[in-house]
């Protein structure tokens, strides 16, 4: 059993390598990942942080699959600011419209 995973994560290895070529190019040519790439790395804040006020805030993450899931989970978001427990809500989408969903 021990050399089957061996061989599975060789081929995982060599299939990232291989794909990665083709990958990259292919998501900064489309305007759709371009948009959204910096932020899928986390490689972004708030204007309105600063780099040590990160650290120190109460933060909840959600993360929404798709626009129904961002709608599902309105609710919740609305009932947790009025509480006001946590200094940021931050939601995560997988899909462009849930994000713009979100954003709204």
């Amino acid at each position: 059993m021990p050399s089957l995973m061996i061989i599975y994560n060789l081929i995982l290895v060599l299939c990232f390598l291989i794909g990665l070529p083709i990958i990259v190019p292919l998501v900064l040519s489309t305007p759709k990942w371009r948009r959204i790439v910096r932020q899928r790395l986390a490689y972004w804040k708030y204007p309105w942080e600063s780099d040590g006020m990160a650290a120190q805030l109460r933060s909840l993450w959600i993360h929404a699959l798709s626009v129904g899931e961002v709608n599902a989970v309105k609710p919740l978001i609305e009932k947790l600011r009025g509480q006001r427990r946590f200094d940021r809500i931050v939601v995560s989408c997988t899909t462009l419209t849930g994000f713009k969903t979100a954003r709204e």
